[in-house]
């Protein structure tokens, strides 16, 4: 879909590279919780770099990886996020619609 067609919004900019972080589930329900963009705040994350934590594994580095990847030796399940931001510049003075 093209933001820039929707009224009020005079540029859409994606911005390139992903915040990405590794959550920390006790259950089922909060791993599908966080899966679908949830926050839970009582659950411990920590950003990272999935990138290079893959880069890193796929060549065997485990020097660069144990200080890259997240701790693994905590029980429960662990989830994968990145998210991906997009810049909007709106103008209210063109928009039809109300607000």
């Amino acid at each position: 879909m093209r933001v820039e067609m929707v009224d009020g919004i005079v540029l859409a900019h994606p911005f390139n590279s992903s915040f990405d972080k590794v959550h920390y589930c006790t259950t089922d329900d909060e791993a599908a919780q966080v899966a679908t963009g949830e926050v839970i705040r009582h659950l411990r994350a920590e950003s990272t770099n999935l990138q290079k934590t893959v880069l890193n594994i796929e060549t065997g580095n485990d020097s660069q990886n144990a200080n890259n990847s997240p701790n693994t030796s905590t029980s429960g399940i662990v989830v994968y996020t990145s998210t991906f931001y997009i810049g909007l510049n709106i103008s209210l003075k063109d928009c039809k619609c109300i607000l």
